[in-house]
């Protein structure tokens, strides 16, 4: 017996949303007939089209299907009636309640087309027993998966697969499926490229709740310039670079990012004992003044603080089991200032802050009260984000990236070798270190006033070119501290470019074509230690090879079963690939799509 519901659906007029109703446990009986229209009309060579069904029940749990659990297809269209025949699985009716469901079509090369939503009404049996409310996804193979929620998502993931794992056909649930992925890989310790789902992700704050226990397979920092400011000849702005302390520091840790290790090791406490334990510190007076764990180093650089990216939330949390005091919390700018300081109630065990552009690193103080029992802290986690997960040790690995010029890197319109978070992108040096090579793309120029100017005649008249042999690419883009880059053509008042014969074009409102007066103005500049200096991009990129020491820090690097977070003290953006743990990757991403398009 088939219960059948009719649907009608038209691709350019949306319409209320529909509802069917059904019992909890309807398992396959219940059949929905889709009516495909377009403007009114029957939508012609819907054969052509590949549909499933995607659902989400009132307990969260959800699902992507076009085969049932028997193997029998779930869909069938019958292209003569344009309509999609949509056999309902079992597990869309485990659960009593609203379920939000959506007919997917998808066009021969797996490009979404449209979904048509509709509501199913699960009334509660009674009677119902021993079925288990799951996910329940059927779809076609692990690539197809990955395809379709690239198509539908702007996701962060690339997947690196074989046939072993494509070949590999979805049964009922992601449960099964990772377990029949991981029974083919056998033992974790032998992973590597051929079998392993490697995935990878950029951010300048990476955080992963997929990873495997295994080596990073890749690690890449990009250079980036900014100014604080719009540069004049009479206001310089400086250019500052990623890295331009001369190193880079990458932390690599679970989901604490506190370094508690370093801490403990560096750490001492003023009137007071510290005693570092359970992931915090017992505070003890050693005189009648209050006692508090050291902090007031933190612009020496060798405080141990945390660094955070603009615009990331991060929470720390904590126990509080004895003595008074208080929990504070420091946040540094980047000009080595305290910016932001919290005094809380110790027994508050929580603070959320929201890193502002201006911010650098953060790091915490506890204190115990004058005429009080030792103070006591355990459990001392910070995680980015603003939810609070269970306690977990802090397990952080260190690396220091030499970059004694910095990480230059200019901003343009298009055809950068990354792109921020933000989706800006940039031409800039990287540091690629799963092959040995930074690369460098950008060149500054400084100039000094010997340069050979000229610009006196009236085919010029206006602006003042140097006749320097810049090893540029054509169009470069152009950043300088005392006048405007642009990416060639002939500058305007107050601005400099690059011409494609690697001449500097630079018009000074002021100056105009009086090339003696322009030189001896950046003479001045250069002699006053503020020099005209002017970045651009190379020509060809120059490859040089990585450290020895540094390949074999960055070989112990390795991620933590399931949550990483990755951070770096510079704020560079970083793109990182590690292998995934194989069913908490397909769970993600069955999530994602499934999210996705219940969302559309």
């Amino acid at each position: 017996m088939e219960i059948i519901n009719h649907l009608s659906f038209d691709l350019n007029h949306r319409g209320v949303s529909q509802r069917i109703h059904a019992t909890q446990h309807d398992a396959n009986l219940r059949v929905v007939y889709c009516k495909i229209l377009s403007n009114g009309a029957d939508l012609r060579n819907i054969a052509l089209f590949t549909p499933a069904l995607a659902y989400k029940k009132p307990d969260g749990t959800s699902g992507l299907y076009d085969t049932l659990p028997n193997g029998d297809s779930a869909i069938n269209i019958d292209g003569a009636a344009s309509t999609i025949e949509v056999t309902l699985a079992e597990q869309v009716f485990t659960k009593p309640g609203l379920v939000k469901a959506a007919v997917v079509l998808r066009d021969d090369s797996l490009n979404q087309i449209s979904t048509f939503p509709f509501d199913i009404w699960v009334e509660p049996n009674p009677s119902a027993s021993g079925i288990v409310s799951n996910n329940y996804y059927n779809y076609q193979t692990l690539a197809d998966i990955n395809e379709a929620i690239q198509g539908i998502i702007d996701g962060t993931f690339s997947i690196a697969t074989d046939s072993t794992l494509t070949a590999v056909q979805l049964p009922a649930n992601a449960k099964a499926t990772g377990d029949a992925i991981d029974a083919l890989i056998l033992d974790l310790s032998a992973i590597d490229d051929s079998t392993a789902i490697v995935a990878e992700v950029t951010g300048n704050a990476i955080t992963l709740n997929d990873a495997s226990n295994r080596p990073l397979r890749g690690l890449t920092l990009y250079g980036k310039t900014t100014q604080n400011g719009t540069p004049t000849p009479d206001a310089p702005v400086e250019m500052v670079d990623v890295g331009a302390s001369s190193s880079v520091t990458i932390a690599v840790s679970g989901k604490n990012i506190f370094p508690y290790e370093k801490w403990k090791l560096n750490r001492g406490a003023y009137h007071a004992s510290a005693v570092w334990q359970n992931g915090g510190v017992v505070l003890t007076r050693t005189t009648d003044a209050a006692g508090f764990t050291s902090y007031d180093d933190y612009a020496t650089g060798e405080f141990p603080l945390v660094p955070v990216t603009p615009g990331k939330a991060y929470t720390f949390s904590w126990k509080h089991s004895g003595g008074g005091g208080k929990f504070h919390v420091f946040v540094i700018n980047k000009a080595g200032e305290i910016a932001v300081r919290a005094a809380l109630d110790a027994d508050n065990g929580l603070y959320t802050y929201t890193a502002l552009d201006t911010d650098a690193k953060i790091l915490w103080r506890v204190d115990v009260n004058a005429g009080e029992e030792p103070a006591v802290y355990e459990d001392i986690q910070l995680e980015v984000g603003e939810e609070v997960t269970a306690f977990e040790a802090s397990a952080a690995q260190y690396l220091d990236l030499p970059a004694e010029d910095g990480l230059p890197g200019l901003p343009v319109t298009s055809g950068g070798n990354y792109a921020d978070e933000s989706g800006q992108q940039w031409i800039g040096d990287e540091v690629d270190l799963s092959h040995d090579v930074p690369v460098k793309r950008i060149a500054e120029l400084v100039l000094t006033g010997t340069e050979q100017w000229f610009g006196n005649t009236a085919s010029y008249a206006g602006w003042v070119a140097a006749q320097i042999a810049v090893d540029a690419m054509a169009a470069t883009p152009v950043m300088c501290t005392h006048y405007v880059g642009i990416a060639g053509g002939v500058p305007k008042a107050g601005q400099v470019s690059i011409s494609n014969a690697g001449s500097v074009i630079i018009k000074d409102a002021a100056i105009g074509a009086d090339k003696a007066a322009l030189t001896a103005y950046i003479a001045a500049q250069y002699a006053a230690g503020t020099p005209v200096k002017v970045r651009y991009v190379l020509a060809e990129p120059v490859e040089t090879p990585m450290e020895d020491a540094t390949m074999a820090a960055y070989a112990t690097l390795h991620t933590n079963k399931p949550n990483t977070t990755i951070l770096n003290d510079a704020g560079a953006c970083m793109k990182v690939a590690y292998v995934a743990d194989t069913k908490a990757y397909i769970d993600n991403k069955f999530a994602a799509l499934t999210a996705a398009i219940m969302n559309t």
